[in-house]
């Protein structure tokens, strides 16, 4: 269960600590004004005239609607990595310190998959963050490793606000759910040093622990997006699940030195 609600779990953690809020916050605020302004301009470049009525001109206002929301969808793929580094990054390591002092939130519930990495005597990879440059590199990889969904999204987006109007919000809402886990995830494997190469490999091997995750992301979306304000928390909130999350992934851990019993000298 875990593995599909640590998105609400972030969300829970972030708001517990005042200390992590004001750059988060402020910058997701203009963001939020950003895509909403997005998403209204162009529900009303869309909206149907006074000349149409009836069902016509409810139809078009859906449409209106959707499509608004699948440009904000775009909008979103499109930003969502200068975001997550402007904004988040700085949230991620905050959050991995608090892990480092108060490894108790780390606790998996007895019988998951990760624990059997303690039994054979796994421990955590301490290594620093890439230099900039290959650290910008290997975010590229990642970026064009995960095309297939963030096209796929938009390209969702899009024709489900074009043929069922109303399903395009519930759609948007799922995308980018599923985006921002991915790249959430992305951020806090990029702080143990990880390169492209094998941060595509933990997300690759995550897939479906994520595709669960982005459900509930999407739900909670949804849900703090009909407050409006309350939207402000969601993605920092995700950041920091995906940091508590990826940190019992078996990719941060290397196996402990094999203790070497001193030998006699031959004679």
């Amino acid at each position: 269960m875990q593995d599909v609600l640590w998105p609400v779990r972030g969300v829970w953690l972030f708001l517990r600590h005042p200390r992590w809020w004001i750059r988060p916050l402020v910058g997701m605020f203009f963001s939020l004004c950003a895509f909403i302004g997005l998403g209204i301009t162009t529900a009303w470049w869309l909206w149907p005239s006074a000349a149409d009525v009836g069902w016509l001109y409810w139809w078009w206002s859906l449409f209106a609607v959707g499509m608004g929301c699948a440009v904000v969808v775009i909008a979103w793929v499109v930003s969502l990595p200068v975001l997550m580094s402007l904004l988040l990054e700085d949230l991620a390591r905050r959050v991995l310190r608090y892990t480092k002092q108060h490894p108790d939130i780390l606790s998996r519930p007895v019988g998951t998959e990760k624990l059997s990495d303690l039994a054979t005597g796994i421990q955590k990879i301490s290594q620093a963050e890439l230099p900039m440059l290959p650290g910008v590199l290997a975010s590229l990889k990642v970026l064009g490793g995960t095309l297939v969904p963030r096209l796929g999204w938009m390209g969702a987006s899009l024709l489900s606000g074009i043929v069922v109007p109303p399903s395009g919000i519930v759609v948007s809402a799922l995308g980018m759910g599923h985006i921002a886990c991915i790249d959430a995830c992305d951020i806090a494997l990029s702080l143990h040093g990880l390169n492209g190469e094998r941060r595509l490999s933990a997300l690759r091997a995550h897939r479906n622990e994520i595709r669960q995750a982005a459900l509930s992301a999407g739900v909670l979306n949804l849900g703090l997006a009909a407050t409006i304000i309350g939207w402000v928390v969601w993605l920092p909130g995700i950041v920091v699940g995906a940091v508590l999350q990826t940190q019992n992934w078996a990719e941060l851990s290397v196996p402990t030195a094999p203790s070497i019993t001193p030998q006699p000298p031959v004679p």
